[in-house]
């Protein structure tokens, strides 16, 4: 394969460049082997014709369509996972190709400003390699590559699958910013924080006092109530703190206007206290 390409023309196909044989079938080896070559001819032809520098397959590709592809200058990698070629696909702006009928279509071909191939040892791992193609100069917004490194292959893994929650969390509240600015909408936390902060500057003007919010919680106890009863009530609410804690802290939604509440028995509990 050819190494440094620059400004290539990148076509992406999802089907395989080999001759579909007839199975079950007893038939003479000769016919077959011609129908092969004259077949694998004609397909890299149509191929050829979109004058592309690079393809990517996400299938086999046969040693006869290779070696013609190698012939005409035209770069191949094939068995590229589908995640990498809708990847690609996005970044360069390229069609994805998933039937020789298509590419009568004219389909449109990606480029970026230069294609490398690169290939790195990994320390952690003596003898062991990884070769990455590199697709440099596609516009930021399209999307990038995150490479995770430094530590054992499990803590990567783990570090994996935090790099693409947190993505995907990022990118949910990007798109519901936008939508709330597109309704001309304010974010639910940002209007409590507005109405906070107007009740802190009057209380101020007013020379008043305001108490903290939750100081208003307040609970009646009962002065003359004897102190097993009151240690019944400090442990009942100990058991209910203890089991709406959970749902208190943890996170339920990406998005921050989205409130969850507590299971319906425990909201009776608390209506029951």
């Amino acid at each position: 394969m050819v190494r440094p390409i620059r400004n290539p023309m990148i076509l992406l196909l999802t089907f395989a460049l080999e001759y579909q044989r007839v199975e079950n079938q007893f038939v003479s080896l000769e016919p077959v082997l011609s129908q092969e070559r004259e077949h694998l001819q004609n397909l890299v032809a149509r191929v050829i014709a979109l004058k592309p520098d690079l393809i990517l397959v996400e299938k086999t590709v046969s040693r006869l369509a290779l070696d013609t592809l190698l012939e005409a200058g035209v770069a191949v990698a094939f068995n590229v996972k589908p995640t990498v070629i809708e990847a690609v696909a996005r970044c360069t702006r390229a069609d994805i190709i998933s039937s020789i009928d298509k590419l009568a279509l004219e389909p449109r071909l990606g480029t970026c400003e230069a294609f490398k191939i690169r290939t790195f040892m990994n320390d952690n791992m003596p003898g062991w390699k990884k070769t990455y193609l590199f697709f440099e100069g596609c516009p930021r917004e399209l999307g990038c590559t995150l490479v995770l490194r430094g530590a054992d292959m499990a803590t990567l893994r783990k570090l994996k699958l935090i790099a693409d929650l947190m993505v995907f969390v990022g990118y949910n509240l990007k798109l519901e910013t936008f939508f709330l600015r597109d309704q001309f909408a304010m974010s639910p936390a940002a209007e409590d924080g507005a109405r906070a902060t107007g009740v802190d500057v009057a209380a101020e003007g007013g020379g008043a006092e305001v108490e903290p919010p939750g100081s208003g919680l307040v609970t009646a106890v009962d002065v003359g109530a004897p102190q097993s009863q009151l240690a019944l009530d400090d442990s009942e609410q100990t058991k209910y703190r203890r089991a709406i804690h959970p749902f208190e802290v943890t996170i339920l939604s990406a998005s921050p206007n989205v409130v969850f509440p507590p299971p319906y028995l425990l909201s009776r509990m608390k209506e029951q206290e």
